[in-house]
This record gives C-alpha cells, structure tokens and sequence, in this order.
C-alpha cells in the first residue's frame, strides 16, 4: 500500500509539474500570438514619410522634408492661380480650402474645394483652374508606412486677395 501511495504522489507531482510548464508555455505562445497580430495592424492616419517632390526627397530632417511638400505644393498652386487675371466687383479676401489625395502610385487628384458662395459667383473658373493646377503638378513621391507606399489626403489653405 505504501508503494502505491508512491507511486500516486510521484504521479500527481509530475502532473502538476507538467501542468504549470504548461500553462507558462500557452501563456508565452498567446502572447506572442497576440503581438504578431498587433504588428499587422496599420495605421494609415500616420505615415513613416510624407509625399515629396523630387527635389525635396533628398532632405534628411522629416521636418524640413513636410515643410518643403507643404510649401511647393502651395506655390505651384498659387503661381498656376497668379497666371491668370479675375475681375471681381469689390475686394475680396478669402481663404479656399482645397482637399487632394495623392495614391500611393504619386498620382494627385482633387478632392474638394471649400469655398465661400461669393467667391464661387465672383470666380466661377476658379474649380476648373485648381482642378488643372492639380493635374499639372510635378511628380510627387507617394507616402511611406513600413516600407509601403500609402494614399494621404491634403488640405491645403489659398488665401485670396483680390482689389
């Protein structure tokens, strides 16, 4: 009897023994299961690198790269607006807010364009000039999110002054 009761306590100690390597092994192997999921969740609201111009993607600071795409996407804007000559009945000093969306090819495409209703009466051109400024921009290296190139959307701010 008292080799049975041996044999029953070694039987229960290696049981639990197994059990608790176990247990420790699952709960290891979840949490990397768990991990390997959370890495493949992308997040497309932020990007490793902006869209950029060609000769704004040799910048080194990320800063100085965002700053350069923000700046020569406004002037080419503004310099295919200052081509053309409006005539409008009274001063005229308004913000337009224009919506782009460059692909993950580079290719830019409008949008929108917010806009006050006098500036639509007054510039009726206005939409079909921003809409040819946009498709005449200059190649435009798409954004980066793990290696990957994304689609991002744009707003970029015109301010208009016109006597």
């Amino acid at each position: 009897m008292y080799f049975h009761n041996m044999k029953v306590n070694y039987f229960i100690f290696f049981l639990m023994a197994f059990l608790t390597v176990s247990c420790d092994f699952l709960k290891e192997k979840l949490q990397e299961d768990l991990r390997s999921q959370l890495d493949t969740v992308i997040d497309y609201h932020h990007v490793d690198a902006l869209p950029a111009f060609s000769f704004c993607k040799d910048l080194l600071d990320a800063e100085e790269q965002k700053n350069c795409f923000r700046n020569r996407l406004y002037q080419e804007l503004s310099e295919n607006l200052r081509t053309h000559t409006f005539a409008v009945s009274d001063t005229l000093s308004e913000t337009v807010r224009v919506r782009l969306r460059i692909d993950s090819s580079g290719t830019s495409k409008l949008l929108s364009i917010a806009s006050s209703e006098r500036v639509k009466k007054e510039l009726p051109v206005l939409d079909s000039l921003l809409r040819q400024s946009i498709s005449n921009l200059p190649v435009v290296f798409p954004a980066i999110k793990r290696g990957i190139p994304v689609a991002t959307v744009h707003e970029v701010p015109i301010f208009l002054h016109l006597d």
